[in-house]
């Protein structure tokens, strides 16, 4: 298949593994020391909706302490 693949990087504190299931859920926050105001969870439900109405699909890897990696795969046909 062909596909378009949009990767995004950070070097932030990282997302847990046993979260990284449930990051995509609507209104899902992380709780700790630097999510206590501001979000509200849905900017990742709504990224997954976007690539899904489009038929791809959203992936991501994160180690804590060093950062995370999301990767949108978009099909070009």
């Amino acid at each position: 298949k062909k596909m378009a693949v949009i990767t995004f990087a950070d070097k932030g504190i990282g997302i847990p593994a046993a979260e990284l299931g449930n990051i995509f859920k609507k209104f899902y926050r992380l709780e700790n020391q630097f999510n206590q105001n501001g979000s509200v969870g849905i900017g990742l439900a709504f990224c997954k909706e976007v690539v899904n109405f489009m038929k791809g699909d959203i992936s991501v890897k994160s180690k804590i302490g060093k950062g995370s990696e999301f990767k949108i795969y978009l099909p070009l046909e």
